[in-house]
């Protein structure tokens, strides 16, 4: 499982967005909600409201609707590049001009594990990403657990007895 720096995320959206605005909106969408490519690939106008982004059931993977909040850079980003056009082979130009080197069968999916690795080292809760991310089983998210860094401190800040 690998995922981008921030250098690396800045340096792969600078060159993506000077191949295609489009190509770089739906990476941004994947880098900043976790969304699947299939899922950010088949936005539409509809989805984009009240500061979120509606995954409705048919489109994501567990056939559950998710709503994921969005800042309004990225819904604005979001309308103005929808439909976002086919742009896999532009993402995949992007990440060889880069010099990113992704494991075998990974690909778009760098932007998942991006988001959510980030997500936890930046002190986001597993129950949390578990929701935004789609997963049935909270042991398919706990391999992210490891990179929260003080993710056991919540003892601390939670327990019901103050000294």
């Amino acid at each position: 499982m690998h995922f981008l720096s921030n250098p690396e995320i800045k340096d792969f959206l600078s060159e993506i967005r000077g191949r295609s605005e489009s190509a770089y909106a739906l990476c941004r969408v994947s880098f900043e909600t976790g969304a699947r490519w299939g899922e950010g690939s088949k936005i539409a106008l509809s989805q984009v409201r009240d500061g979120y982004l509606v995954l409705p059931s048919k489109h994501t993977k567990n056939n559950k609707p998710r709503y994921i909040p969005i800042s309004d850079n990225l819904a604005s980003l979001i309308k103005s590049n929808i439909p976002f056009s086919n742009c896999r082979s532009t993402f995949y130009r992007s990440i060889d001009a880069c010099n990113i080197k992704l494991p075998p069968g990974q690909a778009t999916h760098v932007m998942r594990h991006t988001f959510a690795s980030h997500f936890m080292q930046n002190g986001g809760n597993i129950i949390t990403l578990q929701k935004v991310l789609d997963h049935g089983d909270l042991k398919i998210t706990m391999r992210y657990a490891h990179l929260s860094p003080d993710h056991l401190k919540d003892v601390l800040k939670f327990k019901p007895m103050t000294e």
